[in-house]
């Protein structure tokens, strides 16, 4: 819950700035919660081919943030999966894959504790204001390989 309630003070912060800003924190935020996920399933000992497809799933649920979101799951979870085997907190490990710079995810960092089922509809639901960073990311996303399997394997949030 007090992953919940700091994510959603942070959206509200991040109106108030420019939109390259919000697509920024808004990656990072992102990027925290695909960590925080991914620590759940390391945890029940996943390995990384079920972590990537439930996360590529979750990511459907976010249509605002779907293709950055794929992105980052395609590209990272394997480098994600080491650094938490690692134990390394959400922050660093997103720092380590730059999706967040020092001064973002200092205002994006969480209690990777207080995992909760919900953090995918609850980032979706409170960033649905986000034409901005979707005009932003469409140009990153040009790099990011979308193609992601979207087989369910058996696994839900």
């Amino acid at each position: 819950m007090k992953f919940l309630i700091v994510l959603i003070l942070a959206l509200v912060a991040l109106s108030s700035v420019n939109s390259l800003n919000i697509k920024d924190d808004a990656e990072c935020m992102l990027c925290n919660v695909i960590v925080d996920e991914a620590e759940a399933y390391v945890a029940q000992n996943f390995n990384s081919t079920e972590i990537s497809s439930i996360l590529s799933e979750n990511c459907q649920l976010l249509p605002s943030f779907q293709d950055v979101c794929i992105g980052i799951v395609d590209e990272y979870t394997p480098t994600i999966i080491k650094y938490i085997i690692a134990k390394e907190s959400p922050t660093t490990i997103c720092e380590q894959i730059n999706c967040c710079d020092s001064s973002s995810s200092s205002s994006s960092s969480q209690d990777s504790s207080s995992s909760n089922n919900d953090s995918w509809s609850e980032f979706g639901s409170s960033s649905q204001d986000s034409s901005s960073f979707e005009n932003n990311s469409s140009s990153d996303n040009s790099q990011s390989n979308t193609g992601a399997s979207t087989g369910t394997s058996g696994h839900s949030l």
